[in-house]
């Protein structure tokens, strides 16, 4: 009977170590949010820190303008603006969200090598665009979450 108690708090003392230790979500030391504006923000951890985006849009420069919107559970780019006409209006309306963002930055490249908008520009918009794909990674791995007021938060 004394055996069987010791066995019985034994299991117990380590099914709650285990679940102590690897299935509740652990938070990270000094994790923040930083809203830049009402469309950019910042989530920072001890080990990195990431700019995030909301619904709205944001301008690049003088000439690009990119549009955004998240559903909570993945963030897109559904636009981008150069001069006042859609750049993803002018490509193939079939294409992803993601060929699209392509196609636009592609766009954005060649009319810097012709001079008509700035490099760091066009740059810009290809680190905006690798910032998005980061997001969504973490958002489908579960590290990170939007919230309800469209702030980030890790898990």
């Amino acid at each position: 009977m004394i055996l069987t108690i010791s066995f019985a708090i034994a299991l117990i003392i380590a099914v709650c170590f285990i679940i102590f230790t690897y299935v509740m979500p652990t938070e990270k030391k000094d994790a923040r949010f930083e809203r830049i504006n009402d469309v950019e923000g910042v989530l920072h951890s001890e080990n990195e820190s990431i700019r995030t985006y909301n619904v709205g849009s944001t301008y690049i420069g003088d000439n690009l303008e990119v549009y955004f919107y998240n559903n909570s559970t993945s963030l897109l780019i559904t636009d981008v603006i150069y001069q006042k006409r859609s750049l993803f209006m002018m490509d193939n309306p079939n294409k992803t969200y993601r060929e699209k963002a392509d196609w636009a930055l592609a766009f954005a490249k060649k009319n810097a090598n012709a001079g008509r908008i700035l490099m760091n520009d066009a740059l810009e918009l290809e680190n905006v665009i690798l910032r998005v794909d980061d997001i969504n990674r973490y958002l489908e791995e579960r590290k990170i979450r939007i919230l309800p007021n469209d702030d980030y938060e890790w898990i």
